[in-house]
């Protein structure tokens, strides 16, 4: 018999160490991997925004009052802007790495009764809870905490 024990490569301590490093390595590598790219989705979405206007569809649930127009548009430095259905209305968007917080929202004074004032109170309720936006197809979808339904928006064409 000999003195010497036979070693596998893989037991010598250095070269398990080694190949520990390296995939420890490689786990973190792909977690910062993954995690850039969600978050220039979420950067790819926030500039696709700029400058678009969206048409209210869904309004958490409950359904857009006929010629009540409500809009959201999207302007530079995270600056909201829009119709309500009765008051013109302004506001900031904050992205965060765990979604989006709208508000406070701002709007004129006119006084309307009936549809269009009712829609635009539960709406801007709704749109300052937001805490996710994306998109649906062609369709602008944003969730809101405490609502089961997600506000949904279509795009305006520029001609509208």
């Amino acid at each position: 018999m000999s003195k010497h024990k036979k070693h596998c490569p893989m037991t010598n301590d250095r070269t398990l160490q080694g190949s520990l490093r390296i995939l420890l390595g490689l786990i973190l590598s792909s977690a910062v991997f993954a995690f850039a790219c969600a978050g220039s989705n979420q950067g790819d979405l926030r500039q696709q925004l700029i400058g678009t206007e969206w048409l209210l569809n869904d309004l958490a649930g409950t359904a857009v009052a006929d010629g009540v127009r409500t809009t959201l548009k999207f302007g530079e430095e995270d600056r909201l802007t829009g119709q309500g259905g009765c008051n013109g209305y302004f506001g900031q968007i904050q992205w965060g790495e765990s979604g989006v917080k709208i508000g406070p929202l701002g709007a004129t004074r006119m006084a309307c009764e009936g549809a269009p004032m009712e829609q635009e109170d539960l709406y801007f309720q709704v749109l300052e809870k937001a805490s996710e936006i994306s998109r649906d197809g062609d369709d602008l979808v944003i969730t809101c905490t405490g609502y089961d339904a997600p506000l949904r928006f279509s795009q305006v064409s520029v001609s509208e």
